[in-house]
């Protein structure tokens, strides 16, 4: 008999805010961004899921609205420590310096189901997946895994 396969754990943060900037605070938080995505190199196994959905209202041009979140699949067999260890450094990494948006786990489980299955897909035409590896990303690292290039 074979034991079933463990379901990886989530977590996800919901975007609660955003500030304007100049173009030079701008191309210093992508500067720092990348710098910072290197606190998860530790985090193996993981994998990052930017999502926007958008909400429009048919009957009002200024109505509507779009919800972005961040999704973290855990691999299954991780501890609770670990998974919290993991979202305090997404948490630090969203929030971090220089604050131009501000996220907030989610830590409602109907609101975590709301995130990962927002809508039931009655029809659809095609389910794509699109991976990217950042500029400076070390594609022949020595165990294979890949590693994110760090820019200063």
């Amino acid at each position: 008999m074979t034991s079933a396969t463990p379901v990886p754990s989530a977590v996800a943060f919901r975007l609660v805010g955003v500030r304007e900037v100049d173009e030079d605070e701008l191309r210093e938080t992508r500067r720092d961004l990348v710098a910072m995505l290197t606190a998860f190199e530790g985090h193996r196994g993981c994998t990052f899921t930017l999502q926007w959905l958008a909400f429009p209202a048919l009957d009002d041009v200024h109505g509507g609205h779009i919800e972005v979140s961040v999704i973290v699949k855990i691999p299954a067999g991780m501890t609770g420590a670990v998974i919290e260890e993991i979202a305090d450094d997404v948490s630090d990494v969203l929030n971090g310096p220089p604050g131009l948006w501000t996220f907030e786990r989610v830590t409602e489980a109907s609101e975590l189901e709301n995130i990962l299955r927002p809508f039931d897909a009655h029809y659809f035409a095609e389910i794509s997946r699109r991976e990217e590896s950042l500029p400076g990303a070390d594609l022949h690292a020595v165990d294979g895994a890949r590693q994110v290039g760090q820019y200063l």
